[in-house]
């Protein structure tokens, strides 16, 4: 079972996932809000729906899927995300020498730095009002080294269990605390806090394809005038900044179309709420009657139903139907 956690507070936090083909999915939504927006998330691809109660963890459950894209919504369509299932995650990384301030911004990645092909590897997380990175990449087949850099006090952080592995250390505060894990097969590990309110994960890789980037990241980590302890290896690679442009003009399309719905259901509405409004609450007298004729306003107002209403109707229908075959 592969593990995803997804916050969902004003949109999908990450909004694109990747899972690995062949294996089940389990995706862990963390409602942080309330409002009948984001109450249901739906899988449309996958004929999956499921109610989010408002701040609570919802799980919901996927059977393993063929390689491709799904989309995900929340029931009024307004919300959207991404599930990337892959043959095999290949993270590509470029090595970033780090200060404090940029390991606890917006990067969630960071793939360890082997000290050769097939020998110990090691990645930082820092530990301050959650994992820094909450995602590491490392090569199947090989031990890995995980130095957790814990910047703060409080119970919450101060365990981290690898239940996996079988393992639970104590991180304490204002300490950096090394845990050795023995090699792992291709997969995903999960990692946490003694509370289970914190969430990291581990992506066992093969690097079937891009031997060149683990040399150029163990060349640059030798070469590196820093210590070990501040050099990090973040995800900043040209087929991310890909994705992203891919994503940023999929969301300028889809503002694009929702401000035409918007615009074509303003100009059919006004005639038929100047109607009203002058006959119900002026009584103008002076008003033409074709402005108070129902089948005038039946006219107007379907093709406002039908088109600028189509997205919410649509994810509706999706999960009616879904609802009803469960």
């Amino acid at each position: 079972m592969q593990t995803i956690h997804v916050t969902v507070r004003g949109g999908y936090s990450p909004n694109r996932i990747s899972a690995q083909a062949g294996l089940p999915l389990r995706v862990v939504f963390n409602r942080q809000e309330s409002g009948d927006c984001t109450s249901r998330v739906v899988f449309p691809d996958l004929g999956v729906s499921a109610e989010l109660p408002a701040f609570a963890t919802t799980t919901v459950d996927l059977s393993a899927q063929v390689p491709g894209e799904y989309a995900f919504a929340c029931g009024m369509n307004m919300i959207h995300g991404v599930l990337s299932v892959s043959e095999v995650t290949e993270p590509t990384a470029a090595l970033t020498l780090s200060d404090d301030a940029a390991l606890m911004g917006s990067k969630d990645s960071v793939i360890a730095t082997p000290f050769n092909q097939d020998g110990q590897q090691e990645a930082t997380v820092l530990v301050h009002d959650g994992y820094h990175p909450s995602r590491v990449f490392a090569l199947a087949g090989a031990p890995l080294t995980l130095s957790f850099d814990r910047r703060e006090s409080g119970d919450c952080s101060s365990r981290v269990v690898i239940s996996e592995f079988g393992v639970t250390a104590d991180l304490k505060a204002f300490t950096t605390t090394t845990v050795n894990l023995p090699s792992h097969a291709p997969g995903h590990v999960d990692f946490t806090c003694g509370e289970q309110m914190m969430h990291g994960e581990i992506d066992y890789v093969v690097n079937a394809g891009a031997p060149s980037e683990m040399d150029h990241i163990s060349a640059a980590k030798r070469t590196s005038p820093l210590s070990d302890s501040h050099v990090v290896s973040i995800v900043t690679t040209q087929p991310e900044r890909d994705t992203e442009d891919v994503e940023a003009t999929e969301r300028r399309s889809e503002i694009k179309d929702l401000t035409r719905r918007v615009s074509v259901g303003a100009v059919l509405t006004l005639p038929v709420l100047f109607g009203v409004m002058t006959k119900d609450f002026f009584h103008a007298g002076w008003l033409p009657s074709v402005f108070t004729n129902p089948w005038f306003a039946l006219a107007f107002i379907t093709p406002v139903f039908l088109y600028t209403g189509w997205p919410i109707h649509r994810t509706a229908g999706l999960g009616s139907n879904i609802a009803a075959r469960t």
